[in-house]
């Protein structure tokens, strides 16, 4: 991860690291607080307005390195420009969206692996920037629809969450006055797990589709793809495709002989049966709410494909976010 100093750059995440003091002079260091020792909010939830406002130099995303002797897994680091990454208080699981950075690492080579000596690093230079940590030990009492959530996951950021229920791991916040950097380490054996986020706003780059652009893809085409957003791994329609579904609405209302096949798609991101039966899900959940504005059903069908027809390179976030889409058939 990169490095935090005043007047220089943040390396690359996959860059070889550079050796981390215990102490950072040019930073001055905020008292370290655990948990249980920030003053709560609501009884039992997570408060990041206790954590005191951290005005430390981070320099570049990610902000931290691993110390001297360590090395990401070029393989294994993965980097999206908005995601969602579990991380553990003791509280519970904190859903965190934005800026991400996951990926596992190892002692380079000749090199004997130390767990004592990466986490009293890392948590040597997250305190020195003023971060708090908020959780550590091991993942329990977590619920089964949790678990598999999280387990899912796992596949999508090799290894950064370890096994949660087994491996020892740190959770750290650093707030900002604009923002939250979450940093969730673990380790065991000869391995170990980094994720760094940043809670950045999603750029809306989505465009509403009017019917009429719909309309004249379907007479050249015979299919057009609109911007549908989900709940993350939910056949729930977010409130802002509200706007999409009235003009798909408007697009039949204006031609009563039309009729539509509504297929959803997803990215390769987990596992292909789950995938398939989640692009079935979205799709039937836009019928709904087509015919719940007054269309006849009959005019319409809902068919899922999962991954099976990727329009994008799955190998970036970009192409990813192409191939989660809902198109409209023409099916006369």
């Amino acid at each position: 991860m990169a490095a935090c100093q005043r007047d220089e750059p943040a390396d690359p995440v996959a860059q070889t690291p550079v050796a981390v003091s215990p102490a950072v002079e040019e930073a001055p260091a905020a008292p370290v607080a655990a948990a249980e020792d920030i003053e709560d909010g609501d009884e039992g939830e997570f408060d990041p307005e206790s954590i005191p406002v951290s005005t430390a130099p981070l320099g570049d995303f990610p902000y931290l390195k691993l110390p001297t002797g360590y090395s990401m897994l070029d393989r294994k680091t993965k980097s999206f420009d908005f995601a969602e990454f579990p991380f553990w208080t003791d509280d519970g699981y904190q859903w965190v969206e934005g800026k991400l950075q996951t990926g596992t690492f190892r002692a380079d080579k000749g090199k004997q692996f130390s767990e004592l000596e990466v986490v009293r690093n890392i948590e040597a230079l997250v305190t020195s920037i003023g971060g708090v940590k908020v959780g550590g030990g091991k993942v329990s009492g977590v619920g089964d629809e949790e678990e598999k959530r999280v387990s899912k996951l796992m596949s999508m950021y090799q290894g950064a969450l370890c096994y949660p229920s087994i491996d020892q791991f740190q959770s750290f916040v650093i707030r900002r006055s604009d923002r939250l950097v979450w940093v969730h380490l673990c380790v065991r054996n000869n391995r170990g797990g980094l994720a760094i986020a940043e809670t950045t706003p999603l750029e809306i780059t989505a465009s509403l589709l009017p019917a009429a652009e719909m309309k004249q893809q379907l007479d050249d085409e015979g299919k057009v793809s609109v911007q549908v957003n989900f709940a993350v791994d939910k056949a729930e329609i977010l409130p802002g495709s509200e706007p999409q579904i009235a003009q798909i609405v408007a697009l039949l209302k204006q031609d009563p002989a039309l009729e539509l096949s509504v297929n959803g798609h997803t990215d390769n991101t987990g596992d292909a049966g789950h995938n398939l039966a989640l692009s079935k899900a979205r799709a039937r959940a836009v019928v709904d709410a087509i015919v719940g504005q007054g269309i006849d059903g009959s005019r319409l069908l809902s068919e899922g494909f999962g991954q099976a027809r990727p329009i994008a390179d799955n190998d970036t976030e970009a192409g990813r976010a192409s191939n989660r889409r809902v198109e409209l058939v023409k099916r006369n």
